[in-house]
């Protein structure tokens, strides 16, 4: 057994990142500025996307993609229940409805056929979740979202750095959400951005993520400017900030050098984990990059200790786990608001799945340490 836990995840933060929030304490401008601007350029080449608004969290911006593609009430947003609240909840903060859809077993990804039966002609949106980095299949769900007269959301909390084909995620849809917490790819502390390729939403994103003020701070406090400002709509307090944004301008600078230390560590996990039964790891695309977010372990039917025990075992030995996700149509508001939803994969999946840890602090050992913890722990006490 190790002498110290393993958490579960842990972000890395490099002496570039301290010094560039030093300058930006030192500097007088703390708020969204020129720093904030410098980040959503550097994202904008990363994705390839045509806009990018850095924002507060990857809710403000599944939120405000939802509000500036026109869906209100009335509106029905196709969404997964295997995935966090968040994604689910700015569907009822907007006033529509959520219909959820069933997941892939093979991907825990949307299910195709799942969705185009629940498309209706009150389907506004889809928001495809890219579980654990891997990537939808865009070309599918954009041609069914198409053909039913609705726009494409990505949630993306998981999936910086990761491709669709050739393309970027980032790239595809009407608007692509991404989360900079601290468990993710990279991290600016707490944030998020939207990108786009369309002008009209990275206007009304940037609008109402100030206030649905005209001039944001920057633009009024500096010298050649005047402190006059419009309300053109109510917003909302969702903008970064320099202080975050200078985290973030740092750690895409080594966002590679995260994706490859995920990779090798994958790798390692599949190694030590070749030949237990009870364990399916997890899916890699057929085509594209998987961002290796998660790596999402699924005990096989049939397998005699029972998920929570496994966990409550690999604790017991210092190793830190957690599950993505609790389905959010179980959860009780959304047992309330959809009452009947049943997602028979997506519920089969969630009794079985569970996430070891992985993030590019983790060393070979603790790769060693986790999978070997996990071995015993499968195994019956008499």
């Amino acid at each position: 057994m190790r002498r110290d836990f393993l958490p579960y995840c842990l972000p890395s933060i490099g002496p570039g990142e301290k010094q560039e929030v030093l300058s930006v304490l030192d500097s007088g401008w703390l708020t969204a500025g020129a720093v904030t601007a410098r980040f959503e350029e550097r994202l904008k080449d990363y994705t390839g996307a045509g806009h990018v608004v850095a924002l507060s969290s990857c809710t403000a911006a599944l939120h405000l993609s939802l509000l500036g593609l026109g869906i209100g009430p009335g509106d029905e947003v196709a969404v997964p229940g295997f995935t966090f609240c968040s994604t689910v909840n700015v569907v009822v903060h907007c006033g529509a409805k959520p219909v959820f859809v069933d997941i892939d077993p093979s991907t825990y990804t949307l299910d195709h056929d799942d969705l185009e039966k629940k498309l209706t002609a009150g389907t506004k949106a889809v928001i495809a979740v890219h579980y654990a980095g891997y990537p939808c299949d865009m070309e599918k769900i954009v041609s069914l979202a198409r053909d039913a007269g609705a726009a494409v959301i990505e949630d993306a909390a998981h999936a910086l750095g990761a491709q669709y084909g050739d393309a970027m995620i980032g790239s595809i849809g009407d608007a692509t959400c991404f989360s900079f917490y601290p468990t993710k790819t990279i991290t600016t502390g707490e944030g998020g951005a939207l990108c786009t390729n369309a002008d009209e939403l990275a206007e009304k994103t940037r609008l109402l993520s100030l206030h649905g003020m005209t001039r944001d701070a920057w633009e009024r406090y500096t010298s050649s400017n005047t402190w006059e400002y419009k309300v053109a709509t109510p917003g909302f307090k969702y903008n970064m900030t320099d202080i975050e944004a200078a985290m973030g301008v740092r750690q895409l600078d080594r966002i590679e050098e995260f994706l490859s230390a995920r990779e090798k560590l994958w790798n390692a996990y599949l190694s030590e984990l070749d030949g237990i039964d009870e364990v399916i790891a997890p899916p890699l695309p057929r085509k594209g990059r998987h961002a290796r977010h998660l790596f999402p372990a699924l005990l096989r039917e049939g397998t005699r200790v029972a998920r929570d025990e496994v966990l409550a075992r690999m604790k017991e030995e210092k190793i830190g786990t957690s599950v993505h996700f609790y389905p959010v149509h179980m959860q009780p508001f959304y047992r309330s608001l959809c009452p009947g939803t049943s997602l028979p994969v997506t519920e089969d999946v969630y009794d079985r799945i569970f996430s070891l840890p992985l993030y590019p602090k983790m060393t070979d050992r603790d790769v060693k340490d986790a999978a070997g913890a996990l071995k015993r722990s499968l195994k019956s006490r008499v």
